[in-house]
């Protein structure tokens, strides 16, 4: 049964297709362009938004594994994946990093 009342069964299934399509993509873009973003950040910045970086890649993910099992051998939602992933494995580093430099400038 089409959720879309009163439409054709093609017509409902182009439109849940679209729809699936447009959730992977609009996280696809936000991902991409929010993490390479991040490159652009001086060291000072890292130090003041890791936490909230952290937490913004987090709900990505969390974002991420909500999307429909049919997406997930799309290239779009692979490239998502492994953006997030290779993200978050970096972290800790940068946390570490970050906390040497604020040690650091304290006892100076």
């Amino acid at each position: 049964m089409c959720v879309h009342q009163g439409m054709p069964s093609c017509v409902c299934l182009c439109v849940c297709v679209t729809q699936m399509l447009d959730r992977l993509y609009t996280l696809y873009v936000t991902v991409i362009t929010t993490i390479k973003g991040y490159g652009d950040y001086f060291w000072v910045d890292v130090v003041e938004k890791i936490d909230e970086m952290g937490e913004t890649v987090n709900q990505y993910q969390a974002q991420c594994k909500k999307l429909p099992k049919a997406l997930r051998e799309w290239p779009a939602y692979l490239d998502c994946r492994k953006t997030i992933d290779d993200f978050l494995e970096m972290l800790p580093l940068f946390q570490v990093r970050v906390c040497v430099c604020v040690c650091v400038s304290v006892c100076v």
